[in-house]
Protein backbone atom coordinates (compact mmCIF):
# COMPACT_ATOMS: atom_id res chain seq x y z
CA UNK A 1 0.00 0.00 0.00
CA UNK A 2 1.28 3.54 -0.85
CA UNK A 3 0.73 5.86 2.06
CA UNK A 4 1.38 8.90 0.06
CA UNK A 5 -1.13 7.78 -2.08
CA UNK A 6 -3.33 6.98 0.25
CA UNK A 7 -3.21 10.37 2.25
CA UNK A 8 -3.59 12.50 -0.80
CA UNK A 9 -7.06 10.04 -1.57
CA UNK A 10 -7.76 10.81 2.15
CA UNK A 11 -6.08 14.29 2.12
CA UNK A 12 -8.97 15.55 -0.83
CA UNK A 13 -12.12 13.42 0.67
CA UNK A 14 -11.67 15.08 4.34
CA UNK A 15 -10.60 18.29 3.33
CA UNK A 16 -7.68 17.40 6.44
CA UNK A 17 -3.87 17.04 6.84
CA UNK A 18 -3.90 13.88 7.96
CA UNK A 19 -0.17 11.99 8.97
CA UNK A 20 0.67 8.38 9.71
CA UNK A 21 0.22 7.23 13.01
CA UNK A 22 2.73 4.54 14.59
CA UNK A 23 -0.37 2.29 15.46
CA UNK A 24 0.08 -1.72 16.26
CA UNK A 25 -1.66 -3.26 13.34
CA UNK A 26 -1.51 -4.41 10.00
CA UNK A 27 -3.77 -1.53 8.41
CA UNK A 28 -2.73 2.16 7.83
CA UNK A 29 -4.00 4.60 10.01
CA UNK A 30 -3.64 8.57 10.30
CA UNK A 31 -4.16 11.11 12.53
CA UNK A 32 -5.24 15.01 11.57
CA UNK A 33 -7.55 17.92 11.23
CA UNK A 34 -10.31 17.74 9.10
CA UNK A 35 -11.83 20.93 8.38
CA UNK A 36 -14.96 18.73 6.52
CA UNK A 37 -15.48 17.78 10.12
CA UNK A 38 -14.15 20.86 12.26
CA UNK A 39 -12.51 18.24 14.56
CA UNK A 40 -9.14 16.03 14.39
CA UNK A 41 -9.61 12.56 13.26
CA UNK A 42 -8.75 9.28 13.72
CA UNK A 43 -8.98 7.05 9.94
CA UNK A 44 -8.15 3.27 9.33
CA UNK A 45 -7.82 1.49 5.94
CA UNK A 46 -8.45 -1.94 5.70
CA UNK A 47 -7.47 -4.11 3.27
CA UNK A 48 -10.37 -7.00 4.56
CA UNK A 49 -13.38 -5.95 4.17
CA UNK A 50 -14.65 -8.40 6.65
CA UNK A 51 -11.71 -6.89 9.42
CA UNK A 52 -13.71 -3.22 8.19
CA UNK A 53 -17.15 -4.63 8.69
CA UNK A 54 -16.32 -6.06 11.92
CA UNK A 55 -14.42 -2.74 13.26
CA UNK A 56 -17.10 -0.41 12.38
CA UNK A 57 -19.93 -2.38 13.17
CA UNK A 58 -18.78 -3.09 16.34
CA UNK A 59 -17.48 0.69 16.78
CA UNK A 60 -21.28 1.40 16.06
CA UNK A 61 -22.62 -0.63 18.74
CA UNK A 62 -20.41 1.00 21.73
CA UNK A 63 -20.12 5.03 20.25
CA UNK A 64 -21.27 7.40 17.68
CA UNK A 65 -17.60 7.67 17.21
CA UNK A 66 -17.88 6.80 13.49
CA UNK A 67 -18.04 9.95 11.54
CA UNK A 68 -17.66 8.33 7.85
CA UNK A 69 -17.13 5.17 5.59
CA UNK A 70 -16.07 4.83 1.91
CA UNK A 71 -13.98 2.92 -0.21
CA UNK A 72 -11.13 3.52 -2.17
CA UNK A 73 -8.68 2.34 -4.96
CA UNK A 74 -5.43 2.30 -4.86
CA UNK A 75 -3.65 -0.54 -6.56
CA UNK A 76 -6.78 -2.44 -5.10
CA UNK A 77 -9.78 -1.92 -3.14
CA UNK A 78 -9.26 -0.32 0.18
CA UNK A 79 -11.89 0.13 2.89
CA UNK A 80 -11.96 3.27 5.50
CA UNK A 81 -13.07 3.86 8.61
CA UNK A 82 -13.35 8.13 9.66
CA UNK A 83 -13.38 8.61 13.13
CA UNK A 84 -13.27 10.92 15.83
CA UNK A 85 -10.07 10.96 17.55
CA UNK A 86 -10.27 10.39 20.73
CA UNK A 87 -6.86 11.57 22.20
CA UNK A 88 -6.07 7.89 23.90
CA UNK A 89 -2.95 7.56 26.08
CA UNK A 90 -0.73 4.07 26.80
CA UNK A 91 -0.84 2.78 29.78
CA UNK A 92 2.56 1.78 31.46
CA UNK A 93 3.75 -1.80 30.58
CA UNK A 94 4.09 -2.64 34.38
CA UNK A 95 0.17 -3.74 35.92
CA UNK A 96 -0.62 -2.65 39.01
CA UNK A 97 -3.13 -5.22 41.05
CA UNK A 98 -5.23 -2.21 40.92
CA UNK A 99 -5.06 -2.10 37.12
CA UNK A 100 -5.67 -5.26 36.53
CA UNK A 101 -8.64 -5.14 38.42
CA UNK A 102 -9.87 -2.22 36.16
CA UNK A 103 -8.79 -4.48 32.65
CA UNK A 104 -11.02 -7.02 34.13
CA UNK A 105 -14.11 -5.01 34.51
CA UNK A 106 -13.32 -3.26 31.49
CA UNK A 107 -12.97 -6.69 29.08
CA UNK A 108 -16.31 -7.78 31.06
CA UNK A 109 -18.63 -4.72 29.77
CA UNK A 110 -16.84 -4.86 26.29
CA UNK A 111 -18.30 -8.76 26.54
CA UNK A 112 -21.37 -7.64 27.95
CA UNK A 113 -22.52 -5.36 25.60
CA UNK A 114 -21.17 -6.38 22.40
CA UNK A 115 -23.59 -8.50 20.31
CA UNK A 116 -23.02 -10.66 17.30
CA UNK A 117 -23.92 -9.71 13.81
CA UNK A 118 -24.47 -11.35 10.40
CA UNK A 119 -21.22 -11.99 9.15
CA UNK A 120 -19.63 -12.04 12.11
CA UNK A 121 -16.34 -15.18 12.31
CA UNK A 122 -17.40 -17.90 14.37
CA UNK A 123 -14.57 -20.13 16.50
CA UNK A 124 -15.49 -23.51 15.67
CA UNK A 125 -13.86 -26.25 13.55
CA UNK A 126 -11.23 -26.19 16.05
CA UNK A 127 -9.37 -29.72 15.69
CA UNK A 128 -9.69 -29.69 11.87
CA UNK A 129 -7.91 -25.93 11.72
CA UNK A 130 -5.61 -26.89 14.40
CA UNK A 131 -4.40 -30.11 12.31
CA UNK A 132 -4.55 -28.09 8.81
CA UNK A 133 -2.47 -25.09 10.66
CA UNK A 134 0.38 -27.75 12.10
CA UNK A 135 0.89 -29.54 9.02
CA UNK A 136 1.41 -26.25 7.20
CA UNK A 137 4.90 -25.89 9.54
CA UNK A 138 7.86 -25.85 8.38
CA UNK A 139 9.89 -26.29 11.73
CA UNK A 140 9.69 -30.02 11.22
CA UNK A 141 10.50 -30.74 15.08
CA UNK A 142 8.04 -28.36 15.63
CA UNK A 143 5.34 -29.60 14.08
CA UNK A 144 5.85 -33.08 15.52
CA UNK A 145 6.05 -31.56 19.49
CA UNK A 146 2.56 -29.76 18.24
CA UNK A 147 0.74 -32.86 16.21
CA UNK A 148 1.71 -35.64 19.68
CA UNK A 149 -0.30 -32.67 21.65
CA UNK A 150 -2.74 -32.79 19.22
CA UNK A 151 -2.91 -36.39 19.72
CA UNK A 152 -3.28 -36.13 23.62
CA UNK A 153 -6.62 -33.75 23.33
CA UNK A 154 -8.06 -35.92 20.68
CA UNK A 155 -8.53 -38.29 23.42
CA UNK A 156 -10.50 -35.67 24.43
CA UNK A 157 -12.63 -34.40 21.47
CA UNK A 158 -16.14 -35.12 22.39
CA UNK A 159 -15.68 -33.48 25.89
CA UNK A 160 -14.08 -30.37 24.31
CA UNK A 161 -16.30 -29.96 21.43
CA UNK A 162 -19.40 -30.49 23.92
CA UNK A 163 -18.02 -27.75 26.25
CA UNK A 164 -16.86 -25.45 23.79
CA UNK A 165 -20.56 -25.52 22.04
CA UNK A 166 -21.86 -24.73 25.26
CA UNK A 167 -19.68 -21.39 26.11
CA UNK A 168 -18.79 -20.15 22.71
CA UNK A 169 -21.79 -17.52 23.18
CA UNK A 170 -19.62 -14.49 24.05
CA UNK A 171 -18.58 -11.68 21.23
CA UNK A 172 -14.53 -12.21 21.87
CA UNK A 173 -12.36 -8.80 21.25
CA UNK A 174 -9.80 -11.12 20.03
CA UNK A 175 -6.79 -9.26 20.76
CA UNK A 176 -6.70 -8.43 24.47
CA UNK A 177 -3.40 -7.22 26.10
CA UNK A 178 -1.75 -3.83 27.20
CA UNK A 179 -1.23 -2.42 23.93
CA UNK A 180 -5.13 -2.66 23.01
CA UNK A 181 -5.77 -1.00 26.84
CA UNK A 182 -5.57 2.86 26.55
CA UNK A 183 -6.95 6.36 28.93
CA UNK A 184 -9.60 8.05 26.84
CA UNK A 185 -11.03 11.08 28.97
CA UNK A 186 -9.68 9.17 32.03
CA UNK A 187 -11.16 5.94 32.21
CA UNK A 188 -9.55 2.82 31.09
CA UNK A 189 -11.02 1.83 27.65
CA UNK A 190 -10.75 -1.10 25.44
CA UNK A 191 -10.08 -0.21 21.56
CA UNK A 192 -9.08 -2.06 18.18
CA UNK A 193 -12.28 -4.44 17.34
CA UNK A 194 -11.55 -5.52 14.09
CA UNK A 195 -10.69 -9.35 15.13
CA UNK A 196 -13.66 -9.81 17.24
CA UNK A 197 -15.48 -13.14 16.74
CA UNK A 198 -17.89 -15.23 18.49
CA UNK A 199 -16.08 -17.94 20.79
CA UNK A 200 -15.53 -19.00 24.62
CA UNK A 201 -14.74 -15.98 26.79
CA UNK A 202 -11.79 -17.53 28.25
CA UNK A 203 -9.72 -16.86 24.92
CA UNK A 204 -9.52 -13.57 25.32
CA UNK A 205 -7.75 -13.92 28.75
CA UNK A 206 -5.04 -16.31 27.45
CA UNK A 207 -2.44 -13.60 25.59
CA UNK A 208 -2.46 -11.46 28.19
CA UNK A 209 -2.33 -13.44 31.04
CA UNK A 210 0.65 -14.95 29.26
CA UNK A 211 2.61 -12.06 27.58
CA UNK A 212 1.53 -9.02 29.61
CA UNK A 213 1.18 -10.80 33.15
CA UNK A 214 3.55 -12.82 32.54
CA UNK A 215 1.50 -15.28 34.46
CA UNK A 216 1.47 -13.35 37.90
CA UNK A 217 -0.64 -15.27 39.76
CA UNK A 218 -1.57 -11.94 41.66
CA UNK A 219 -2.26 -9.85 38.54
CA UNK A 220 -4.64 -12.80 37.34
CA UNK A 221 -6.46 -13.19 40.12
CA UNK A 222 -7.38 -9.46 40.62
CA UNK A 223 -8.59 -9.22 36.58
CA UNK A 224 -10.45 -12.02 37.02
CA UNK A 225 -12.29 -10.70 40.29
CA UNK A 226 -12.90 -7.66 38.26
CA UNK A 227 -14.30 -10.03 35.72
CA UNK A 228 -16.79 -11.76 37.35
CA UNK A 229 -17.55 -8.43 39.34
CA UNK A 230 -19.45 -6.67 36.32
CA UNK A 231 -19.49 -9.92 33.37
CA UNK A 232 -23.08 -11.62 32.66
CA UNK A 233 -20.88 -14.34 31.32
CA UNK A 234 -19.32 -17.09 33.35
CA UNK A 235 -15.64 -18.90 32.13
CA UNK A 236 -15.79 -22.18 33.99
CA UNK A 237 -14.65 -24.16 31.16
CA UNK A 238 -13.25 -27.43 32.03
CA UNK A 239 -9.40 -27.85 32.70
CA UNK A 240 -9.18 -29.65 30.13
CA UNK A 241 -10.80 -27.30 27.67
CA UNK A 242 -8.90 -24.46 28.71
CA UNK A 243 -5.80 -26.23 27.98
CA UNK A 244 -7.13 -26.71 24.59
CA UNK A 245 -8.00 -23.09 23.99
CA UNK A 246 -4.26 -22.41 25.28
CA UNK A 247 -2.75 -24.74 22.87
CA UNK A 248 -4.36 -23.85 19.94
CA UNK A 249 -3.28 -20.23 21.06
CA UNK A 250 0.34 -21.26 20.22
CA UNK A 251 -0.47 -23.50 17.30
CA UNK A 252 -1.28 -19.87 16.04
CA UNK A 253 1.66 -17.91 17.04
CA UNK A 254 4.32 -20.87 16.18
CA UNK A 255 2.11 -20.43 12.68
CA UNK A 256 2.55 -16.52 12.99
CA UNK A 257 6.00 -16.20 13.64
CA UNK A 258 7.04 -18.75 10.51
CA UNK A 259 6.13 -15.77 8.02
CA UNK A 260 7.20 -12.48 10.55
CA UNK A 261 10.34 -12.96 12.76
CA UNK A 262 9.35 -12.53 16.09
CA UNK A 263 11.20 -14.17 18.77
CA UNK A 264 9.61 -12.60 21.82
CA UNK A 265 6.35 -13.42 20.63
CA UNK A 266 7.65 -16.90 19.87
CA UNK A 267 8.85 -17.48 23.23
CA UNK A 268 5.23 -16.56 24.51
CA UNK A 269 3.82 -19.38 22.75
CA UNK A 270 6.41 -22.17 23.73
CA UNK A 271 5.79 -21.23 26.97
CA UNK A 272 1.73 -22.06 26.62
CA UNK A 273 3.08 -25.10 24.96
CA UNK A 274 4.87 -25.62 28.27
CA UNK A 275 1.85 -25.07 30.12
CA UNK A 276 -0.31 -27.89 28.09
CA UNK A 277 2.43 -30.01 28.60
CA UNK A 278 2.95 -30.10 31.93
CA UNK A 279 -1.40 -30.36 32.04
CA UNK A 280 -1.03 -33.69 30.85
CA UNK A 281 2.42 -34.61 32.78
CA UNK A 282 0.80 -33.88 36.32
CA UNK A 283 -2.93 -34.12 36.19
CA UNK A 284 -4.78 -36.95 36.41
CA UNK A 285 -7.74 -35.98 33.89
Amino acid sequence: MNNMNIIRILNNRLNSNLTPTNHESFNSTFFGNSKKYNRNVFVKVFDSVNKFNTENLITQQLSDRVLETFKINDDGLKYVLVMNDLKPIDLENTVSIHQAYEMGIVLAKFHNIVKPFNGMKEENSYFSKISEDINKLENVTQKYKLKSLLKEFSNLQPLIENDLNEHSNTVLHGDVGIRNFKIINGALTLIDYERARLGPNYQDFIKLFFQDFKLNNSLISSFLKGYESTSIHTFQLKSWTQQFIIFATAVGIMKYTEKIKDEPFKKIGMQMLESVEDYFKYKNI
